[in-house]
């Protein structure tokens, strides 16, 4: 795609991995992901398309890096800006994290925040979900069908704390997987995305970093507002969550900017009182993930 540099040419990728979380060209398109969503109004390219995605047999050892720069900046807007996970299924004990099984099979630990938002025709009047419907929309009932795919994204979601609700034992429909099974070639492009590497390379928002002159600037109670100011990339959503901002004595959210000073303004964020998650948006659409 014109003015976007390749993966593979580390060169030419302009930020660095202050900006990223990233070394390498593993994080390369999370700085674009998160621009698109603060400039609603801009015009900023989607990630090129990697090789594997239409020529299974390229060669995995060559075109790895492509497969986790192309995916990890969607589970980093999902997961950290529209603060999505999965309850605890009844009955088991929090922090233990599910058995893994067959997509479709009772228990799979699908996130099912994009079904939900699929079933509804994929809205964009959220500036996260615009850019995730820009970029990768058209893989949506791909991820869907993709169990492995599908239990990352709860993997990456599973650190934020846990509340049982009504309905955290339903899982994702098993005709998406259905329908794609028997379809060799979307086996080989799917079978072969690296979810375990991904989700390593998708937790650095929860990542230690040194932190050195930056920090939160909290505003009057009456105003509700702080900012939250980092040195890099690494590690800002799980000083969001250590912030100890809940709700104002008036029982008011506080309402936190979230600024990463080599990247920019990564939104406005609260803190949930039906999940207890730190969002950025509406919250019918954080609550779409849960």
């Amino acid at each position: 795609m014109t003015g976007v540099p390749a993966v593979s040419d580390w060169s030419s990728l302009p930020h660095s991995d202050i900006a990223s979380g990233d070394q390498g060209p593993w994080g390369a398109w999370i700085p674009r992901a998160w621009h698109a969503v603060a400039d609603p109004a801009g015009r900023h390219l989607a990630p090129p398309e990697p090789v594997l995605m239409t020529d299974p047999d390229a060669g995995l050892d060559l075109y790895h890096a492509e497969l986790i720069a192309y995916w990890g900046p969607l589970l980093h807007l999902l997961v950290f800006g529209l603060g999505w996970g999965r309850p605890e299924q009844p009955g088991r004990r929090p922090g233990r994290r599910a058995a893994r099984a067959r997509p479709g099979t009772p228990g799979h630990p699908a996130d099912l925040g994009l079904e939900r938002w699929q079933k509804r025709g994929r809205p964009v009047d959220d500036p996260v979900l615009a850019v995730v419907n820009r970029w990768w929309g058209r893989y949506v009932p791909d991820i869907l069908a993709n169990g492995p795919l599908l239990a990352l994204m709860a993997q990456v979601g599973g650190f934020h704390d846990r509340a049982t609700r009504p309905g955290a034992d339903v899982v994702v429909d098993g005709s998406w997987h259905a329908a794609y099974q028997r379809d060799p070639v979307w086996q080989a492009i799917w079978n072969q995305i690296p979810e375990l590497h991904l989700a390593h390379h998708a937790n650095t928002p929860m990542g230690e970093s040194p932190q050195t002159s930056s920090g939160l600037v909290v505003g009057s109670d009456g105003s509700a507002s702080a900012i939250l100011i980092r040195d890099r990339y690494a590690g800002w959503y799980a000083a969001l969550r250590a912030c100890g901002l809940a709700q104002t004595t008036r029982g008011s959210s506080w309402r936190v900017d979230v600024v990463v000073k080599p990247l920019g303004w990564l939104g406005t964020y609260r803190l949930s009182k039906i999940t207890g998650v730190w969002f950025s948006g509406q919250h019918r659409w954080h609550e779409l993930g849960w």
